[in-house]
């Protein structure tokens, strides 16, 4: 199963033990699914799904996605939430060039960049990043879900970058078909096999693991 031939929804739908519900595929249909997902409940990864309330706290912007001290937030254009796959950016507090080192000249209006080119690409980030970004097993995952924190790895072309930049905060993930890799934090297996292919494979020095 290759992650470029896979819908985001679908590859995900085998690591929560829930599936998520999605009635149609536009930008807000996913966010009000994603909003009613257990999944919700868990900001391991110290960020969140914009309940719908807030989607709209900044005119001419649909809000999609948070940091929890709310210092960036990504949406998409104001009118694009009714989309299925309209590009998504990401604003700050902070100074995009002076913090977060992004090229002047691919600052929009002074305040926001182009992070992904279509929303099914933020989509896995999304969901990735909450996925892997932790150190113990939450109950809304599959009970095989497992992971590792390590020091930085260098991964091969048989995981799949999805954004059109770093993601400016940080904490960007990889994937393939069993596997979530933060290259400077750690990876989330789909099951224990997913696991031992990695570490073998890749020989991450491992400080500390999470398992159901």
């Amino acid at each position: 199963m290759e992650t470029t031939k896979i819908e985001p929804i679908a590859y995900f739908n085998r690591w929560f033990k829930t599936p998520i519900d999605v009635a149609e595929r536009t930008v807000i249909a996913v966010i009000e699914a994603l909003g009613q997902h257990p999944s919700a409940d868990d900001q391991t990864a110290q960020d969140y799904v914009m309940p719908i309330r807030r989607c709209r706290e900044h005119s001419g912007r649909f809000r999609i996605w948070g940091e929890n001290q709310d210092t960036f937030y990504c949406f998409v254009y104001e009118g694009d939430e009714l989309k299925p796959n309209p590009p998504v950016y990401f604003e700050s507090c902070l100074d995009l060039f002076l913090d977060y080192g992004i090229d002047k000249s691919d600052v929009i209006n002074g305040d926001h960049v182009l992070v992904a080119n279509t929303f099914t690409d933020f989509l896995w980030h999304m969901l990735g990043h909450h996925i892997c970004l932790r150190c113990d097993f939450h109950d809304h995952l599959n009970r095989t879900v497992n992971g590792l924190q390590f020091n930085d790895v260098e991964l091969d072309t048989s995981f799949r970058f999805p954004l059109c930049r770093d993601f400016p905060a940080g904490y960007g993930p990889f994937f393939r078909h069993d596997t979530i890799c933060i290259p400077d934090w750690g990876a989330a297996f789909l099951n224990r096999e997913a696991r031992r292919s990695f570490v073998s494979e890749f020989r991450p020095q491992v400080n500390r693991e999470w398992v159901a």
